[in-house]
């Protein structure tokens, strides 16, 4: 009797184990640097996912040209209604995960419009977490494939 309730555990466990990996998550941190004059935008995204998204995984400038391509056409951030130039500046691959970086001449923002929809393509579950950092605010966005864009105010 006590080996069939650890056997039945141990299945509960497995099956919660799995549907704890249906969801799907990128990070986008937007940090207005005043001193720097310029926007810091940071993109991590799983790394199995967005080599599924760019269909590469030799990571070389081949591979780094694609994911700058593929962030570029996911993510738009406009300031006060003016749409801005992203310009890339670096990857950094871990284990999981891949960070992209960009970075962007300061605007002083009254009004935050992001587009993103990395991702969407492959799951209907997508979550993009978007955090925007302005002095000592931090003020935060989830989009989805039903609901890309959002607008933060200042």
């Amino acid at each position: 009797m006590n080996n069939k309730k650890y056997f039945i555990l141990l299945i509960f466990l497995g099956v919660s184990y799995i549907q704890a990996h249906d969801f799907f998550f990128s990070y986008t941190w937007i940090q207005f640097n005043k001193a720097s004059d310029l926007i810091e935008i940071q993109i991590k995204i799983d790394k199995n996912d967005l080599n599924r998204a760019v269909k590469k995984s030799v990571i070389n400038i081949e591979y780094e040209n694609a994911v700058n391509k593929y962030c570029q056409s996911k993510v738009e951030i406009l300031i006060n209604d003016k749409k801005l130039k992203l310009n890339y500046d670096k990857i950094h691959v871990e284990d999981e995960a891949v960070r992209v970086y960009f970075t962007t001449k300061f605007e002083e923002p009254k009004k935050i419009q992001i587009n993103n929809s990395i991702l969407h393509e492959l799951f209907e579950d997508q979550i993009n977490k978007i955090i925007v950092i302005k002095n000592d605010q931090k003020k935060y966005l989830e989009l989805s494939k039903k609901e890309p864009q959002k607008s933060i105010d200042f």
